[in-house]
C-alpha cells in the first residue's frame, strides 16, 4: 500500500492533467469517516524510491480502460 500511495502522490499531477477525468474528483486529504489513514499513505510516510510513471498516448489509456473493465466485469458474473 505504501508503494501504491506513493506512486499516487508523486504521479498525482499526471494523472490530473492527462489521467481519466475522474482524478479531478479526487482529494488525497479528504476525511474518509470511520476509517483511520494509515501512516504509509501520509504525505509524511517514509520517503521511497518511486518512479514516475510515463505519459501514456491516448490510444495507450483506451487499451488500458478497456482492460481494466474487462478483468472488472468479467470478475463480477
Amino acid at each position: 500500500m505504501a508503494t501504491l500511495g506513493k506512486a499516487v502522490r508523486a504521479n498525482f499531477p499526471t494523472l490530473l492533467h492527462s489521467g481519466h477525468p475522474k482524478w479531478k474528483e479526487v482529494d488525497l486529504e479528504q476525511e474518509i469517516g470511520i476509517w483511520q489513514r494509515d501512516r504509509c499513505v501520509s504525505p509524511n510516510a517514509p520517503t521511497m524510491v518511486v518512479a514516475p510513471i510515463p505519459q501514456l498516448q491516448s490510444v495507450d489509456q483506451e487499451e488500458l480502460m478497456k482492460a481494466i473493465e474487462t478483468i472488472l466485469t468479467s470478475d463480477a458474473q
